[in-house]
């Protein structure tokens, strides 16, 4: 039986951190569709959890722990107002899945050549360059980063990425590039 919170579409503006506290066995936690602007620093009381969804939440950062969480599979960031990622964190090795899109990143740190991420959406950013650490993570599989208008070029490094299944990579319009490796959907 899986051990669940969901605390969607409750409006919540914050989490008080004590409520953490009474829930440190939770694998999965739900906390899609409020209005967060930010987390406790005790999240880190949720060793067990693997999967965690703050999507369509009004959060700017994303706090280094959550990226260090010993067991979190999956990180559901998406439709929030994330400028940056941390720029000192060490990545979880366990973090395999992770959803940025739609949100307002400019450009990716080079210390994420170190995740070992499988999925990285990061499509509908404001994105303008995509650094070559991307193509050092050699477990990505899947990369999605369409709707980026202002991208205008992708490194030549991303062929590198010989286990990627799929680069999504529609409406680049300024995109000029040809990686005939990849299935382009």
């Amino acid at each position: 039986m899986q051990k669940q919170t969901d605390w969607s579409n409750l409006a919540l503006a914050e989490i008080d951190p004590s409520w953490l506290e009474n829930i440190k066995w939770v694998e999965k936690l739900f906390l899609a569709s409020n209005v967060l602007t930010s987390l406790p620093r005790n999240m880190h009381l949720l060793y067990k959890l693997s999967v965690l969804d703050l999507t369509r939440n009004q959060l700017k950062s994303v706090p280094a722990h959550l990226l260090q969480l010993p067991r979190l599979r999956e990180l559901r960031l998406s439709e929030n107002k994330i400028v940056e990622l941390p720029n000192k964190c060490e990545w979880s090795p366990s973090l395999k899945a992770l959803n940025l899109s739609d949100n307002l990143l400019g450009t990716l740190l080079r210390n994420m050549a170190k995740a070992k991420l499988a999925i990285l959406h990061l499509a509908r950013n404001k994105l303008y360059e995509v650094p070559s650490c991307i193509s050092k993570i050699t477990t990505l599989r899947s990369l999605d980063m369409s709707g980026n208008p202002a991208l205008t070029k992708l490194p030549l490094e991303l062929e590198r990425l010989t286990t990627n299944e799929m680069l999504k990579l529609e409406d680049l319009d300024r995109v000029s590039v040809s990686l005939p490796k990849f299935n382009f959907l």
